[in-house]
């Protein structure tokens, strides 16, 4: 898929965060990643072989089949509205055959979506790993994980493997479980870091080289606030104890106070 974008006036800012089924941020195009001069960028799966086409200023390789593209513009004001609706409007997303004036390929097939779990049978019921071989179909195996997905071939999950629930051993079925419960229960241990600022955004969003497959801190970026940005992009401060160790509720006045000179370095938002 080819992206393109308008020239956007130099103190606007706007970004166009590219993430990939793994739900890393595999890339950006926008006031920091690009620059505001406009141009065509090149979102290339996996498979993809070719040269970077004409009229092309980047191609940017996911290494998932499916990718998602967060777009954000600034408003200045309200007054500002139809200036942003404008640049928005100049937001194109075509395939690269239509980009280069050539015949479209055979279409790719339709995909089948499988039904989600609710948020607490994800939490519990072994057919999340259904789900979970459903969607690493899309995601070829990564080098750092190849080991890592042979262990998990032994007991059914990996793309487009079948995974029965209703066939598992007492003793499985009692293991995923078990598993399942000691992987939540160190997310509540991470969250209490995240609640003292221990740990922040800028360490759990980002590139796969970046977390080094750090799957704890992947499940707390997805978990607390799936598809943040990278540090490099924005940052979302967030602090839930108080001076005195306490949780912040809403009985107490609470004030925030920045030393002279230590305001954060707020620049869109």
């Amino acid at each position: 898929m080819v992206l393109t974008v308008p020239p956007v006036e130099k103190d606007r800012y706007f970004s166009i965060q590219l993430i990939d089924a793994y739900t890393f941020n595999f890339d950006y195009i926008g006031s920091r990643a690009t620059g505001n001069d406009g141009g065509s960028f090149l979102i290339a799966g996996p498979t993809w072989q070719g040269e970077t086409p004409k009229g092309i200023k980047k191609v940017m390789r996911s290494e998932t089949e499916l990718a998602l593209a967060a777009y954000r513009t600034q408003l200045f004001n309200p007054d500002d509205l139809d200036n942003v609706k404008k640049i928005q409007a100049a937001y194109k997303a075509e395939p690269l055959s239509k980009f280069l004036g050539q015949p479209a390929p055979a279409a790719a097939s339709a995909i089948d979506f499988v039904k989600p779990l609710t948020p607490d049978e994800e939490k519990t019921s072994p057919e999340f790993f259904s789900i979970l071989n459903f969607v690493l179909q899309s995601c070829p195996t990564n080098l750092s994980e190849t080991e890592l997905m042979a262990r998990f071939a032994k007991i059914g999950i990996g793309g487009g493997k079948t995974f029965d629930a209703s066939k598992l051993s007492p003793d499985m079925k009692t293991a995923f479980q078990q598993g399942t419960a000691d992987a939540w229960a160190e997310m509540e241990t991470m969250r209490k870091r995240f609640d003292t600022g221990e740990v922040t955004s800028g360490d759990v969003f980002g590139t796969r080289e970046y977390l080094k497959n750090n799957y704890l801190y992947r499940m707390a970026a997805a978990v607390l606030g799936i598809y943040g940005n990278s540090k490099q992009e924005a940052i979302y401060p967030a602090h839930a104890i108080d001076s005195d160790g306490k949780k912040l509720d809403g009985a107490n006045r609470y004030t925030v106070h920045f030393a002279p000179g230590t305001l954060p370095p707020v620049n869109a938002f």
